[in-house]
């Protein structure tokens, strides 16, 4: 049975993972021409090299194959599709890493359920480290599953490494690593020997290696953030729209996670283990909580459902792991896992709606604009004058706008820069040849004529 539980569970999580796949290649425009990609990739164009922010190294991977792609002279839209379809490889490398390297496919099945259960905005938002470093953390801990007397003198350096890069990638990643410390211990006799604990200190160390000696701005100012509202705010930590925005988003999109969630502390219940149902119970509490004082408001929901996504490990570790091999034998069960999942890839595929409309709504006006001022491609627009309903965030028009121009052609290449503040840049509109955006302004001849051709005009205003 044990057979047949392996190929029916590995091949559905291959069968989901290349579904993935199929939409990162469907909707490449629409990942990797927003935000954080789009400035990614102007930048990795600009520069030739990978674009590592703020220490999170893991970003380097994702980036290899759009860069490899740059020094092969492939055209832009194909370096973006590149892109778009590496952050999908690196999960189906990780799931054929844990499944068909370390054997373990009750772990294998926890990912795909990682990537699909909550997952709704946060497939086109791809560039969180938090995606990659929790995929990641489970290839870990599959190899520990594998080897779990941890007595072969090779498998602490490697232990050591894989550890750094869980650092690394991301900070939040220690949370759900010492929970899968903590849960398996309990749950597993295998783990209950001395070098157990030496990997939980191990992991404290470089953790505390990582917050001396390499702070870097941007995680400094979020855990400013997060210690002000925890003295400014005690102990009215339960009066946040957070949480209200949680539940509707986890009832309307993100519903996959509180199935998983239910049928897992219904379960353990069932077989009175109060111990695993308090530990998944506190620890998701917890993390709902620790998100809400990070970020009282929540703003934007692809943003906070990234960082909620630990919560599906929380349930995914004990489902998989102690359900799952109960259950797995029941053909019922089986499909039903397999229909949760196809409805789940579906929700997937029906959110690229608002991300289609913003890229069309960005390629209408920035046609517009040159239609209305023939022979100019630098224009900028008061973030009053657009629907922020359909952008969200503006800060990133300028690469957006510019890598939507030039996947036609590198002479049609054309930015448009949407700010709040048209003042802040008085001194630099009528200047030629720049290219002006939030984060910095450095004249456009530094882009490689390969893919982009501002040539050296100036900035108008749109009309």
């Amino acid at each position: 049975m044990q057979d047949k539980n392996f190929k029916f569970f590995s091949r559905l999580g291959l069968a989901v993972m290349f579904f993935l796949l199929l939409l990162a290649t469907l909707f490449w425009r629409e990942r990797t021409g927003w935000l954080d990609v789009a400035y990614q990739t102007v930048l990795l164009i600009r520069d030739g090299s990978v674009q590592v922010q703020v220490y999170r190294f893991g970003a380097a991977v994702v980036q290899a194959l759009p860069l490899l792609g740059t020094q092969l002279g492939a055209s832009l839209g194909v370096v973006m599709w590149l892109y778009s379809i590496s952050f999908t490889l690196v999960f189906l490398l990780f799931f054929v890493l844990i499944v068909y390297m370390f054997k373990d496919w009750q772990l294998g099945l926890c990912l795909v359920f990682l990537y699909t259960l909550m997952v709704f905005d946060g497939f086109y938002w791809c560039t969180s480290e938090l995606q990659q470093g929790l995929g990641f953390l489970l290839v870990v801990w599959a190899f520990i599953r594998r080897y779990p007397k941890l007595d072969r003198a090779w498998h602490w350096p490697l232990l050591l490494v894989s550890l750094v890069a869980l650092a690394f990638y991301h900070p939040l990643i220690f949370i759900p690593f010492f929970f899968a410390w903590v849960y398996l211990a309990y749950t597993d006799q295998r783990f209950w020997h001395g070098r157990y604990l030496l990997l939980a200190g191990l992991m404290a160390c470089v953790l505390w290696i990582k917050q001396a000696y390499f702070p870097n701005w941007y995680d400094t100012g979020k855990m400013d953030v997060f210690r002000t509202n925890l003295l400014k705010d005690f102990p009215n930590y339960f009066l946040y729209s957070a949480y209200g925005k949680f539940f509707r988003h986890l009832l309307l999109y993100w519903w996959g996670g509180l199935l998983l969630f239910v049928a897992t502390v219904a379960w353990l219940l069932a077989q009175k283990r109060l111990v695993e149902t308090s530990l998944i119970v506190m620890a998701s509490v917890g993390f709902v909580v620790l998100n809400a004082i990070g970020s009282p408001n929540a703003s934007y929901r692809f943003y906070a459902e990234v960082n909620y996504w630990p919560l599906v490990l929380f349930s995914a570790i004990p489902f998989c792991t102690q359900l799952l091999p109960a259950w797995a034998a029941h053909r019922g069960f089986r499909w039903a896992i397999a229909a949760l999942l196809l409805v789940r890839l579906g929700c997937i595929f029906w959110a690229h709606l608002p991300f289609t409309a913003r890229q069309q709504w960005l390629e209408e006006r920035l046609r517009a604009a040159k239609q209305n001022q023939p022979g100019q491609n630098r224009f900028y627009l008061s973030e009053s004058e657009v629907p922020l309903d359909t952008l969200w965030m503006s800060w990133a028009t300028p690469y957006e706008t510019l890598l939507l121009s030039a996947c036609e052609h590198p002479d049609s290449s054309a930015t448009l820069m949407i700010t709040p503040d048209l003042g802040r840049f008085e001194a630099e509109w009528n200047k030629p040849g720049l290219f002006i955006s939030d984060f910095q302004t450095f004249p456009a001849k530094d882009l490689p004529t390969r893919y982009f051709r501002l040539g050296e005009g100036s900035y108008q205003q749109a009309r």
